[in-house]
C-alpha cells in the first residue's frame, strides 16, 4: 500500500527482500501434515493467512515498474506452494475458525490464479470445505459456535471476501441457502457490537478494535446501507472497485444505527436490550445497551460466563465490562479472566460453573425476554452449579428503564441463589478504570467524565457483605493486555441469597446537576415470590418495579464439574489461531 501511495522504491524493494528471505527460510515440507512439528515453518493457519495477504499484496504491485520479473517468478512459485500445502494438509475440526481460513485461503488462490493446473481441483475441494465450515460453525440465528465476536468477525470477513470473488468471476457456488446463512451471521455480529462499533469483550475478544471497516465492506457486497458506516479502505478498492465506491454515499457514524430496541440470538444465547432506537442524526449516542449471555460456553475460546452481561451507555462508554482474554497462556491471570467469578454474574464459593455446551441446553433456561415501550427485561436461570453439594441453582433478571426521554442508563439487576446446602453466593460487577470509590452501605460511584457519574447501589440485605477491589480487564492484545479496573462484589452465605443492584448514571456538575436515583425494597424480599423495588428519582417521583423470581428448584441434571484450570495446549497458544487482528 505504501508503495502504491508514494511510488517510493524503498517499499517495493523491502517487499521483495522479505519475499526472498522468507522463501530461503521456509522450504517446502515433504509431508504437509508435519506442520505441527516444525513450528513456525508452515504453521497451517499462518499459511492460510498468507494465502490471503500475499495475494492482495501481489495484485497491488503487479505491473508496476518496481516489481521485477525475478520477484514475479519467485512469488508465483511460492503462492503455488501455498495452494499445494493447503490442499494436502489435513483440515482440523469443521467447528474451528482456523479450518474456515484454510478453506478460504485455498479458494482465494484457486480463484485468483486459475492458470495453475491444480486450480480447478483446489476450487472444488476448498468450496466443499468452506460450506461445511459455514454449516458447522454458525447457528441458525447467526451466532458463532465459539461465542467470541472476534473469531466470528475473522470468519465472516473471509467468507464475505470469497463470496464477492465468486460473484466477480460469475461463479454460482453460493446458492440462496448459504448466502442467507452468511448474511444472517453478519447481522448477528452487527447486533452484538457495542454502540460505538467496537466488539464487546465477550469471551476471547479484545474490545479495542473496530468493526466498521468490515461492515462497510459488507455493505457493498450485500447491498445493505445500514452497514455503510465509515470511509472505504484500499482493500475495498480492490474487492469492490473504484467506480462503485465513488457512486455510493458513505456517512461516517460514531454509533450503529437501525438495530432496533432488542434482539435475540436464542441459539448462541445472546440477548440485546437497548433503551431506544438509534436512527436519525439527532439520536447519535442515545441508546443504553445491555448484552446478556445465556448461551453455550463456546469451547476453548468461551468463558464460564453464564448470566453475565456488558453495559454500555449513551456516551459510548463501557460501564460494566467483561474481563476479555488477557493472553493465551497457562497463567493465573488467564485462568482468572476465563472464570465465573471474574465475570459480571453470580458465582458460588469462588468456583466455575460447569461448561455448558450445545444450543438450548436444559442446564440453562431463558424464562422471559420482553421489550415494552417503558422497559425491557430478560430473566434466566441455570443448573450449571448442580455438581456442588445441595444442587445449587442461580438466576438473574435484568430490567432496563425506557420511560420518558431518559438518555442515561437506569438498570435493575436482581440475582438469586438457592441450594439445600450452605454455600457462599456472590454477585459481582467489573468497572473499567481505577476511579471507582465505595461510599459505604453498598454504594459505589465512578466518575466517568466531568459531568457524568456511574452509581451502583446494592440494596442492603441482612448478612450480606460487599467489597471493592482492584482487578483488570483485557481490551488489547499483548503487550498492552491489561487495563486497570475495579470489581464490586456482594456476597451472602447460606442456603439462599437475593441481591438487587440499581445501576444508574447521573449528572453531577453544571446547571443540570441532579441527585442520583435510589432503590429500596417496597416489601421485604421472600424467596420464590416477586420482588417489589421502589425507585426514587431526583425529582422525588417514585416508581414500583415488580420482578418475578425465576424457578430455582433443582432438576438433577448430569452436570460435570469443570476442571480447575483450562490451559491451552502449548502448540496452539502462540499462533494465528489465538491472535486477533482487524478483519482483513
Amino acid at each position: 500500500m505504501a508503495y502504491r501511495l508514494t511510488n517510493d522504491p524503498k517499499y517495493i524493494n523491502e517487499l521483495m527482500s522479505q519475499l526472498t528471505s522468507w522463501s530461503a527460510q521456509n522450504p517446502n515440507l515433504a509431508n504437509p501434515n508435519d506442520w505441527p512439528n516444525v513450528s513456525p515453518h508452515w504453521w497451517l493457519l499462518d499459511a492460510a493467512d498468507r494465502a490471503d495477504n500475499w495475494t492482495w499484496s501481489y495484485f497491488m504491485v503487479l505491473g508496476t515498474a518496481g516489481w521485477t520479473p525475478q520477484a514475479n517468478t519467485l512469488f508465483l512459485s511460492r503462492i503455488y506452494d501455498h495452494g499445494d500445502f493447503l490442499a494436502r494438509a489435513t483440515p482440523g475440526s469443521l467447528k474451528a475458525n482456523r479450518t474456515t481460513l484454510q478453506a478460504t485461503g485455498l479458494l482465494t488462490i484457486a480463484q485468483l490464479f486459475p492458470q495453475f493446473a491444480d486450480a480447478p481441483a483446489w476450487q472444488r475441494q476448498a468450496t466443499s470445505l468452506m460450506f461445511d465450515c459455514l454449516n458447522a460453525q454458525f447457528y441458525a440465528d447467526g451466532g458463532h459456535i465459539e461465542e467470541t465476536p472476534a473469531y466470528q468477525s475473522a470468519t465472516l470477513s473471509a467468507l464475505a471476501q470469497n463470496y464477492q470473488l465468486s460473484e466477480l468471476n460469475g461463479e454460482t457456488m453460493w446458492s440462496r441457502k448459504p448466502r442467507r446463512k452468511l448474511t444472517r451471521a453478519i447481522e448477528a455480529y452487527y447486533q452484538l457490537l457495542s454502540p460505538d462499533g467496537t466488539p464487546p469483550g465477550l469471551s476471547d475478544t479484545y474490545r479495542a478494535s473496530t468493526a466498521l471497516p468490515f461492515l462497510t465492506n459488507a455493505s457493498f457486497i450485500f447491498d445493505d446501507d445500514r452497514y455503510r458506516l465509515t470511509t472505504p479502505r484500499l482493500d475495498d478498492v480492490l474487492l469492490i472497485g473504484p467506480d462503485r465506491l465513488q457512486q455510493a454515499a458513505v456517512s461516517v457514524h460514531t454509533y450503529l444505527p437501525d438495530r432496533g430496541t432488542s434482539y435475540a440470538l436464542p441459539d448462541a444465547g445472546y440477548y440485546l436490550l437497548r433503551s431506544r432506537e438509534l436512527g436519525g442524526p439527532d439520536d447519535a449516542g442515545s441508546a443504553t445497551q445491555v448484552v446478556f449471555d445465556a448461551g453455550p460456553k463456546g469451547g476453548t475460546h468461551g468463558h464460564y460466563d453464564l448470566l453475565s452481561f456488558e453495559l454500555a451507555d449513551s456516551t459510548l462508554h463501557t460501564l460494566i465490562a467483561d474481563p476479555g482474554p488477557y493472553r493465551y497462556d497457562d497463567s493465573a491471570d488467564r485462568r482468572w479472566v476465563v472464570s465465573t467469578p471474574a465475570h459480571n454474574t453470580i458465582s458460588i464459593d469462588g468456583l466455575n460453573h460447569a461448561a455448558i455446551e450445545g444450543t438450548h441446553n436444559p442446564a440453562i433456561v431463558v424464562d422471559r425476554f420482553e421489550s415494552a415501550p417503558d422497559h425491557a427485561l430478560i430473566t434466566a436461570h441455570h443448573y450449571a452449579y448442580e455438581y456442588l453439594k445441595g444442587s445449587p441453582v442461580v438466576g438473574r433478571t435484568i430490567w432496563l428503564d425506557r420511560s420518558g426521554d431518559n438518555r442515561t442508563p437506569l438498570v435493575l439487576v436482581a440475582d438469586y441463589g438457592q441450594a439445600s446446602a450452605t454455600h457462599t453466593f456472590t454477585t459481582s460487577f467489573t468497572l473499567p478504570g481505577k476511579e471507582a470509590k465505595s461510599l459505604g452501605n453498598g454504594i459505589i460511584e465512578d466518575k466517568l467524565t466531568h459531568f457524568y457519574t456511574l452509581r451502583l447501589q446494592s440494596i442492603p440485605v441482612t448478612g450480606q457483605t460487599s467489597s471493592l477491589r482492584p482487578t483488570f480487564i483485557s481490551s488489547r492484545p499483548p503487550p498492552s493486555e491489561k487495563d486497570p479496573a475495579r470489581r464490586f462484589a456482594v456476597s451472602q452465605t447460606g442456603h439462599q441469597a437475593i441481591f438487587v443492584t440499581l445501576i444508574s448514571e447521573y449528572i453531577t456538575t453544571g446547571e443540570f446537576a441532579q441527585a442520583a436515583p435510589t432503590a429500596e425494597f417496597a416489601a421485604p424480599p421472600v424467596a420464590g415470590q416477586p420482588l417489589q423495588i421502589r425507585i426514587t428519582f431526583a425529582s422525588g417521583e417514585t416508581q414500583i418495579v415488580t420482578l418475578d423470581s425465576p424457578p430455582l428448584a433443582p432438576v438433577n441434571l448430569p452436570i460435570v464439574a469443570p476442571p480447575s484450570a483450562t490451559p491451552l495446549k502449548a502448540s496452539t497458544r502462540r499462533h494465528f489461531d489465538d491472535l486477533q487482528t482487524t478483519p482483513p
